[in-house]
């Protein structure tokens, strides 16, 4: 009988094509249960969700999700059902690595303080808000070297009236 741990791990490969992230990952697998299908092997059963309702890559998702479990050594069936409720929200269901990859991860007040000061602390010692980092800045130094309305750049028609 497969293991849950097994199960996930094969559900890992699946990925949003869209996302780049897998379903596990995101989180949208809500449930998963093995049962005994009589003598021909085990029965995988999952409810999970997908990003929207309207994703367009949904079929494929799903299809590979059902290709995927059932290629797994003693599967006999696999069940996967789409469900709605709850709606996916990735702050609350998605892996802190895929909420990092979607720039979803909330810092809390004690890290939001030690990345502003960590931050100011770089910005003086690379330069400042007045460094050549700045887009003042580089604004100032493509014009000098020949930027969008350096000599490079063809000069508009001049139109007369």
């Amino acid at each position: 009988m497969p293991t849950l741990p097994e199960i996930r791990t094969v559900l890992k490969t699946v990925y949003d094509p869209e996302i780049h992230l897998s379903v596990i990952d995101l989180g949208l697998i809500y449930d998963i249960a093995v049962e005994k299908d009589g003598d021909k092997g085990d029965r995988i059963n999952v409810k999970m969700t997908l990003t929207t309702p309207a994703c367009p890559y949904g079929p494929a998702i799903l299809s590979k999700v059902h290709s995927e479990l059932s290629a797994m050594t003693g599967v006999s069936d696999v069940k996967v059902d789409l469900a709605w409720i709850p709606p996916w929200d990735p702050r609350k269901m998605a892996s802190d690595e895929a909420k990092l990859k979607m720039g979803l991860f909330e810092l809390d007040d004690a890290d939001e303080t030690e990345t502003a000061a960590a931050l100011s602390q770089s910005s003086r010692t690379a330069g400042g808000p007045t460094g050549p980092e700045t887009p003042a800045a580089l604004s100032q130094s493509s014009r000098t070297a020949g930027g969008p309305t350096g000599p490079e750049t063809p000069a508009a028609p001049h139109v007369t009236e």
